[in-house]
């Protein structure tokens, strides 16, 4: 992962939590086991999920404009 991204997470001062889907390259036992030694709280979506996904909606909406 990115230094910034491990620095972000280690020093943030309010709990968060990551998004993904899952991707296999997400979901493999590598990654779920870094997160989880870093204590990142990961949030589990299905994969290829636009509708979960806040910027799809907004670009559903803002593409009839444009177009």
């Amino acid at each position: 992962m990115s230094a910034f991204f491990v620095f972000f997470f280690r020093n943030r001062r309010r709990s968060h939590t990551f998004q993904q889907d899952d991707a296999a390259i997400n979901s493999n036992n590598f990654t779920k086991n870094w997160f989880a030694a870093e204590g990142i709280k990961v949030l589990d979506r299905p994969a290829c999920s636009p509708g979960l996904n806040p910027i799809e909606n907004f670009w559903e909406m803002l593409a009839p404009r444009v177009y």
